[in-house]
């Protein structure tokens, strides 16, 4: 009976494979035992992957509404930034009509004025990139034309006017305008910008430009920088009446705009709930995920340390093997 032996290039490439299917289990061993998870997870869960789908969608979906809410108070920061100039606009041109009222310093007051309206206008129109935070669901424009412009459209439509009743009039037809005057000049959408921070909780996360107290402080100091405008040159006594009537307005309108800065006040507290919410679970869900994926490390190890005394006998019997020749027999 014939015997069948392997011929010196099959025992060649058959070490080869021996090596590199234990060397490939080594790295798998060696890469679990230095991460703690599994390197092929179907083998570990024995084809049950089910769970380990689900906890990586559950993880997923806490990311995704975290990154939602974390998007949402960056905007809602800068809202309330925004806001707070307004506030600080409101405060100082109020403080300089008081003082303006009493010294009969008319152009100063006015001049106040107008700087004012053109700070309120900038702050209203801050972007978060190209969107204007306080045009609600429009894209890609600020909330409001500029200051200018507004101020130029204004006194075209004071034309002939001479009495303080008269300005008080025109802008109040001016602001309540839809197709023309502050209709025209905000260039925002009728709707609040939401965001969904949860899977059942949307919160606005802006004020819109028309808002009544927002357009009420604009009419305002509108008011007041008309009062000694030299193109409707009103006399002292209808200027100082424009004067009272702005820093009245100015007053009555404190308190409507604490009550605004103190819903995006909430809002930021409701998004900063979520935020914190989302991390525990994402975490929560990470760590159970984790725990079915990883491995004994004490079986890994042995498995590691046996695998390399493998391959070093390996080695070692290539090697002598190697080194077997028919002169070194026959000496």
């Amino acid at each position: 009976m014939s015997v069948t032996g392997l011929g010196d290039r099959a025992q060649l490439l058959l070490g080869l494979r021996q090596n590199t299917e234990i060397r490939t289990r080594l790295a798998a061993r060696s890469q679990e035992l230095s991460t703690g998870v599994a390197s092929d997870m179907v083998a570990h869960r024995k084809g049950d992957t089910a769970p380990l789908a689900d906890l990586d969608r559950r993880v997923a979906l806490a990311k995704a509404y975290g990154s939602a809410a974390k998007e949402a108070a960056t905007r809602l920061g800068l809202v309330d930034e925004a806001l707070e100039r307004v506030e600080t606009a409101r405060s100082g041109l109020f403080s300089d009509l008081v003082t303006a009222t009493a010294g009969g310093n008319l152009g100063t007051a006015s001049a106040s004025a107008r700087s004012a309206f053109a700070t309120i206008v900038s702050a209203l129109n801050t972007q978060l990139g190209d969107d204007g935070l306080f045009a609600g669901t429009a894209t890609g424009g600020t909330a409001l034309a500029s200051a200018d412009a507004m101020m130029a459209d204004i006194l075209a439509t004071m034309a002939g006017v001479t009495t303080a009743a008269g300005v008080e009039a025109g802008l109040d037809d001016w602001f309540a305008g839809t197709g023309d005057g502050f209709g025209a000049a905000y260039q925002g959408s009728d709707a609040d910008a939401r965001r969904d921070i949860d899977a059942d909780t949307r919160v606005r996360i802006g004020v819109r430009a028309d808002d009544p107290t927002l357009r009420g402080l604009l009419r305002a100091a509108a008011l007041g920088a008309l009062a000694a405008d030299v193109t409707l040159d009103l006399p002292d006594e209808e200027a100082g009446a424009l004067i009272e009537g702005s820093r009245d307005a100015l007053l009555s309108l404190s308190s409507p705009l604490t009550e605004l800065r103190a819903g995006i006040g909430l809002g930021q507290s409701r998004v900063d709930q979520a935020i914190a919410r989302h991390a525990a679970k994402a975490s929560a869900w990470q760590i159970l995920r984790n725990e079915l994926a990883e491995v004994d490390p004490y079986g890994t190890a042995s498995e590691v340390e046996a695998l390399q005394t493998q391959l070093e006998t390996h080695y070692e019997m290539t090697q002598r093997l190697s080194s077997l020749s028919l002169m070194s027999y026959l000496r």
